[in-house]
Formats: C-alpha cells, sequence, structure tokens
C-alpha cells in the first residue's frame, strides 16, 4: 500500500469554544504551568480540573493508570538510594514511593490485572538493565531477562500472558516474551526502531503496532508504521507517506489505528505558519487513511477513549477569537466535534501545549 504525501495538506479550521457533548470520562496529561511542570486530571464533561504541581521534572513524561483507575504512577529524578516511582490517589491526593530491593529502578506499569507491576532495574551499579515483576507493594520481586544488554521498555499485553520489550543490541530489536520471562524473541525482523520506541499491542493481544526508521532526506528522517503478529510472523508496513509517522494506538476494537505525522521539513523554519503535524486515522490493515485534523500548528499525542468515541489529542491551533495557543482536545474519530477542555483556568495562561493525554480506564 503506498499513501503519498498529499494526506499531509493543512487546510485553516477554527475550533469552536467547548460545548456541552455526550463526552464522559477523565483525563490525565502533563502539563507546564507558570510555576513548574505538573500533572493534571480533567473531566471531559464538566471540564474541572485537578493539577498536581511539581510531581515531574520530565515534561515529557507520561503518567499511568492503574487498570481500576484509582491510582496514577509516576516517575520523580533518579536520586541514588531514593524511591524515583510513586503512585498517586486519585481521590485524595495522596502519594507514596514504591520501594523495589535494586540498585536503580523504574515501576514501567501494572499487569492488566492490576496485582503485580513491572518494573525496569539494574541489581548492581555494573550491570546491565534488565526487566523484572514484584507485587504492588514491591515485594516477590522476580528478574525476567538476564543477558549482556540492556533491556527497557516494558509493556505486558492487554491479556496477561505477554511481554513486549525493547533489547538493545547493535541495534535496538522489539522482543516479545511469555509473562513468566521465557523464550524472549525478536519480532521486529531487523528494522531500525524510532528512537522513541513508541508501540502497541492490539487489544485482543495478537499483534503489535510499531514504529521503525526509513532512509534520511535532507536532515529528517522518514519513519512509518509497522504491525506484526506476537510471534515475530506477518509484518507488515501499514504507512509510506514518506514522512514521519509516530505514536500508533489501537481502537478499543481493533479496527483502527491512529496515530500523528508530519512531511519532511516541516520544522526546518519554525519562524514561518503553516503545516506543522497532524493527526490520522487508518483501518487496522492501514487502509483509508485520513487526516483528522487539518490544520495549522501542532495536532498530536492522539488517544483513543476507553469506549472507541472520542480521540484526545493535543493541539496549537486556534480557538475562535483567540490567538493560536496550547490546548488539550477531543474529537470524534472521523475528525468532527473538535472541542478545547482546556480553554477554562487554569490552562489559559500560556505556556507549551499539553502532552501525553491519558483516559481513565472504564473501571474506574
Amino acid at each position: 500500500m503506498t499513501i503519498k504525501s498529499e494526506v499531509f495538506t493543512s487546510l485553516l479550521i477554527v475550533t469552536q469554544p467547548f460545548q456541552e457533548t455526550e463526552a464522559t470520562g477523565q483525563i490525565i496529561f502533563a502539563h507546564r504551568s507558570r510555576e513548574a511542570f505538573e500533572f493534571c486530571v480533567i473531566d471531559v464533561q464538566s471540564r474541572e480540573s485537578r493539577c498536581f504541581p511539581a510531581l515531574v521534572t520530565d515534561y515529557g513524561q507520561v503518567p499511568v493508570w492503574s487498570p481500576d483507575g484509582n491510582f496514577i504512577l509516576y516517575q520523580q529524578p533518579y536520586v541514588q538510594g531514593e524511591p524515583n516511582s510513586y503512585l498517586l490517589d486519585i481521590h485524595d491526593g495522596s502519594t507514596n514511593p514504591i520501594s523495589v530491593s535494586l540498585w536503580s529502578s523504574r515501576v514501567a506499569g501494572w499487569s492488566p490485572d492490576g496485582t503485580q507491576f513491572l518494573i525496569v532495574g539494574i541489581p548492581n551499579p555494573n550491570d546491565d538493565v534488565e526487566i523484572y515483576t514484584s507485587q504492588t507493594d514491591g515485594s516477590n520481586l522476580r528478574q525476567l531477562t538476564d543477558n549482556t544488554i540492556p533491556d527497557n521498555v516494558p509493556l505486558w499485553s492487554p491479556d496477561g500472558t505477554q511481554i513486549a520489550y525493547v533489547a538493545y543490541f547493535d541495534e535496538p530489536a522489539l522482543m516479545v516474551m511469555a509473562s513468566d520471562g521465557i523464550d524472549g524473541q525478536p519480532i521486529s525482523n531487523g528494522l531500525e526502531l524510532h528512537f522513541d520506541y513508541s508501540f502497541a499491542w492490539s487489544p485482543d493481544s495478537t499483534q503489535i503496532a510499531f514504529v521503525a526508521n526509513g532512509d534520511f532526506i535532507g536532515m529528517d528522517q522518514t519513519s512509518e508504521i509497522y504491525v506484526v503478529n506476537a510471534d515475530g510472523t506477518d509484518l507488515r508496513q501499514l504507512t509510506d507517506t514518506g514522512g514521519v509517522n509516530l505514536d500508533p494506538r489501537w481502537s478499543p476494537d481493533g479496527s483502527q489505528i491512529v496515530f500523528w505525522g508530519y512531511e519532511l521539513g516541516a520544522f526546518d523554519d519554525t519562524s514561518k505558519p503553516g503545516l506543522r503535524s497532524e493527526v490520522f486515522r487508518m483501518n487496522a490493515d492501514g487502509s483509508d487513511l485520513v487526516n483528522l485534523t487539518q490544520n495549522f500548528g501542532l495536532d498530536h499525542s492522539a488517544e483513543w477513549s476507553p469506549d472507541g468515541e472520542w480521540i484526545a489529542f493535543s493541539s496549537t491551533r486556534t480557538l475562535e477569537g483567540v490567538e493560536p495557543r496550547p490546548g488539550l482536545f477531543i474529537m470524534r474519530p472521523d475528525g468532527t466535534d473538535v472541542r478545547m477542555l482546556t480553554d477554562e483556568p487554569p490552562f489559559v495562561e500560556g505556556g507549551r501545549e499539553p502532552l501525553n493525554p491519558v483516559w481513565r480506564p472504564l473501571a474506574g
């Protein structure tokens, strides 16, 4: 399948102010106020929000919801000998460190049933990074990988039977192992993974979508989205735009994938207004590629709602009657009914656009 770069063509679409919709749920995202980096949780219907300042200093960090939607996992900057992974109770705002008996560690997420943590850690200063699991109180630490290369970025399959991760050979490889750590196998078939290592399990745990780099053209390097079965078979290239495509996310029913991307050279001259990045949707086989945003400015970081009825994304587009400024938006999967969630205090003071929106699980 070949998709021409015309899919990146943008129109100036003015977004309407927020109006009441039937959208429900909560979204957490990273935000920088004038004072500090913070996480904010916003209710989609009421737009009521709570922000938790100074929890992180890394603006690009991705917060993680617990499967039941009651806790948020976040990281503090690493300090030797101190925990850097914390849990935030969404109900009372309290925080608690997660202590693990490793020289250095980071909690990467939960098992789908919420009973275990996935952990990336180093047992001793001269050892490589390995992948572990533990109970959610930090006990029963179990090492899953044990080799002479770093292993990182683990992600449990939705059915809890497998774990995908990145192994740092000469070229980083996307790997899959059983949840007990047995038989880790490369599945990216020698492709060069994009440096942000963004990949996603399909809802039925049979496939993984990931981003691989292509050729350098000028100062840019192309990146396209691929899908492969969890056993490494049936590798398929879904996009062929000749641009940069990032962060594939499956719809809850597994039928579609949303991602964002931009043309090569889009950032060569940031002094001029024009095309920057757009949010796209395609079928899971790569067909019917659609530019959902068609806007000047940055549209990125798209995430499906748990019911598949909405897509949240970050943008610097124009709101009606307002100069272009950062904000968190929602839209329908066909790109209609675009609404800005953050057009009220404390988000109207300016600053950088919200990043990494993540919807609260339906179980919450």
